[in-house]
């Protein structure tokens, strides 16, 4: 599963944000904005889009002499994934795609584009879910790269002034009280 797109790059340096793999969901990706109406990347949570990764069902499954178009839902929308067909596929790349039929859930990495004002993930790789942890995993990623997007960077619990410390000064000073001692 390849996509014309995916050697693109001109040899010059890919800078860390272009190599970073956000996990979306469906509706983050339909409303994701542009800085400008044509503005070749989109962005969610203030972060350029370059690879994305979504897991989702795979509803639909349309074919072209050149590609295959996989209607995706997530539970949250259903976005298109299409995938170019390369003339020398090998034997590997065509039994993984004989895995996704319609029915099955599948992880797609792609980037998001937009093609006659419908948006579609170029698809570098998909494949079959073969875990239900994946799906939840996938969404607690999700949540957790939200969450860090938005909010800035988590403390770990216990660092100071993180809600570890003042849970536990609280806990104390209601266990002192509790047992007839201090203020």
């Amino acid at each position: 599963f390849g996509s014309p797109d995916a050697g693109a790059g001109g040899g010059g340096k890919v800078s860390k944000d272009q190599k970073t793999l956000l996990p979306l969901t469906v509706h983050q990706l339909l409303s994701a904005g542009q800085d400008e109406p044509d503005a070749p990347t989109f962005k969610v949570d203030g972060c350029d889009l370059h690879q994305v990764k979504i897991v989702g069902q795979v509803l639909e499954i349309v074919e072209t002499a050149t590609m295959r178009a996989y209607k995706v839902d997530d539970g949250t929308g259903v976005l298109s994934c299409r995938v170019f067909v390369e003339q020398d596929e090998t034997e590997y790349a065509q039994e993984r795609r004989s895995y996704c039929q319609k029915g099955s859930y599948v992880r797609v990495v792609g980037q998001m584009r937009e093609y006659q004002g419908q948006r579609h993930l170029s698809v570098h790789d998909m494949r079959v879910v073969k875990d239900g942890n994946e799906i939840t995993h996938h969404l607690l990623e999700v949540i957790w790269v939200h969450c860090q997007n938005t909010k800035g960077r988590m403390q770990k619990p216990g660092a100071v002034g993180g809600m570890g410390m003042g849970m536990g000064n609280m806990m104390g000073g209601f266990n002192q009280k509790m047992m007839g001692g201090g203020g």
